[in-house]
């Protein structure tokens, strides 16, 4: 096996021991193996820019807020101000709920009325 102290306990019968040691051997790379520093930076692993350079230079591409609205990136309320509204109860709000079969025979005839007024003149 290489190293005379692994035949030894091989032999004795230590055999998960002697798995554990293979398994922990074959797993280690060697320096050599190693990537180097540039191959680290072809892959963005390794980042030798600061994040204040990279930030300024990634606003210099960054895409226009027109461009970004044309390919719908960008949702309406994203490039226009929204302002903040007064949550209420919206189902109170809803007259017609509460109308009588009466009431709503009277408004229907009255809106008819008013249709026939404004097709005449």
């Amino acid at each position: 096996f290489g190293c005379p102290g692994l035949t030894e306990i091989f032999v004795s019968g230590n055999l998960e021991f002697f798995q554990k040691l293979i398994l922990v051997f074959s797993s280690h790379r060697r320096l050599s193996q190693r990537p180097t520093t540039e191959e680290l930076e072809q892959r963005n692993i390794l980042k030798r820019m600061s994040p204040l350079s990279r930030s300024h230079l990634h606003s210099l591409v960054r895409p226009t807020v027109a461009e970004l609205v044309a390919r719908r990136i960008l949702r309406f309320n994203e490039y226009v101000e929204v302002t903040e509204a007064k949550d209420y109860d919206r189902r109170a709000d809803k007259p017609w709920t509460k109308l009588t079969p009466a009431d709503k025979v009277s408004r229907s005839s009255l809106l008819l009325l008013l249709y026939i007024v404004h097709a005449v003149l």
